[in-house]
C-alpha cells in the first residue's frame, strides 16, 4: 500500500472519530438542557407551594353548616379559625346561595386588600372571582364542592411554608417523554371524578392522550386546565409504594388543533393533599388508573 493510501486512511479515522466525538457532545448537550429545566421545574414548584399564599399556608378547613354564622379567633364563634391571637371577624350569612360577610366593628379586616366595613358579598372558588377575606398574617375565603360550603384557612407565617426546602422526584428520564396521539372530545363529553371527601363531580372533558409504552397503548383523559392547558389525575402502579397513593397531577400543553403533543411524565406532581391535609384533591378516575410503572416526576418521600 502507498504512502498516500495510508494518509487517506488515516484522515477518514480522524474524521470519523471527530463526528463521533461531536454527536456524543451534542447529546450530552441536549440531555443537560433538559435536565436544566427539569431543575428549574423543581426550584418552580417549591417556590409555587411555599410562597405566602400557596398550599403549605393552609392551616384550616371548615365546613359551613348553618345559613347564619358568627367568625372569630376562639371557640365561641361558630367558625372559629386557628390564629395566635383573638380576633372576632364577624358574622357569615347565606342568601339564595350567596354568601355575605357583615364585618365586626372595628375588625379591622380586608376584602381583596382593602379594608371593609359593611357587609359584603363573598364570591366562592369556584366561581371564576373568589374574593379573600385578610387579616394581618391570615387569609380565608369560601370554597364550593357541589352543594357543600365551607372556608379555606390560609397563614402566610405557617412553619410548614418554611421548613419545605426542595421537592423528591425520580431522576430526570427521557423515556417517560412521549410524542401522544390527541383526540379531541365533543361538546357533550364528561368524566365523573370523585374527591377526597368522597363528594363526586360531572367535570367536562377536552379530550384524550394516547401513547405507547411497554409494548402497548394507554389511554389517559383530560379536562380544562387553562388556556392551552389539559389536567389530569392519573394513577399507575408506583403508586403508595413509591408515589403518593392517591394518585399525582399533570398539566400539558396542547395548543388548538393539535394532532400529537409531547407528554412528559417528568412534569407529574404531588396534589395539594400530599401536603395539606386541608386541601380537597380530586381522585384518579378508573379510566386514569395505568397498568404500568410511570418511575419519573415527584415521588412519595418527604
Amino acid at each position: 500500500m502507498s504512502l498516500r493510501s495510508y494518509l487517506f486512511i488515516a484522515v477518514i479515522l480522524i474524521l470519523n472519530q471527530s463526528c463521533d466525538t461531536h454527536k456524543k457532545s451534542q447529546k450530552v448537550s441536549i440531555t443537560s438542557v433538559e435536565e436544566q429545566e427539569f431543575n428549574q421545574w423543581k426550584l418552580d414548584r417549591v417556590a409555587a407551594l411555599t410562597s405566602p399564599s400557596g398550599w403549605l399556608t393552609i392551616t384550616a378547613l371548615i365546613w359551613l353548616k348553618e345559613d347564619k354564622l358568627s367568625v372569630g379567633t376562639a371557640d365561641r364563634y361558630d367558625v372559629t379559625i386557628p390564629y395566635h391571637a383573638s380576633a372576632n371577624f364577624g358574622t357569615l350569612h347565606k342568601r339564595a346561595e350567596n354568601w355575605y360577610l357583615t364585618p365586626a366593628e372595628n375588625s379591622q379586616i380586608t376584602l381583596d386588600g382593602k379594608p371593609i366595613h359593611e357587609e359584603r358579598l363573598l364570591n366562592h372558588d369556584q366561581s371564576g372571582k373568589t374574593n379573600i377575606v385578610g387579616y394581618e398574617s391570615l387569609l380565608w375565603y369560601i370554597i364550593k364542592r357541589e352543594n357543600t360550603y365551607g372556608v379555606r384557612v390560609k397563614d402566610s407565617l405557617n412553619q410548614a411554608r418554611f421548613e419545605l426546602k426542595e421537592i423528591s422526584t425520580f431522576q430526570y428520564n427521557s423515556d417517560f417523554v412521549f410524542d401522544a396521539q390527541v383526540e379531541w372530545a365533543s361538546e357533550n363529553d364528561s368524566i365523573l371524578i370523585t374527591n377526597a371527601q368522597g363528594l363526586v363531580t360531572s367535570n367536562k372533558l377536552k379530550g384524550w392522550l394516547k401513547f405507547q409504552h411497554d409494548g402497548r397503548t394507554h389511554t389517559i383523559s383530560f379536562i380544562d386546565g387553562g388556556e392551552d392547558i389539559w389536567f389530569t389525575v392519573f394513577g399507575d402502579e408506583t403508586n403508595s409504594a413509591e408515589t403518593y397513593g392517591a394518585g399525582r397531577f399533570l398539566y400539558i400543553k396542547v395548543p388548538k388543533g393539535s394532532e400529537s403533543v409531547q407528554l412528559d411524565f417528568n412534569r407529574a406532581e404531588n396534589p395539594p393533599c400530599f401536603h395539606s391535609a386541608f386541601a380537597t384533591c380530586p381522585l384518579p378516575p378508573k379510566e386514569n388508573q395505568l397498568k404500568t410503572r410511570i418511575t419519573a416526576g415527584e415521588t412519595s418521600d418527604h
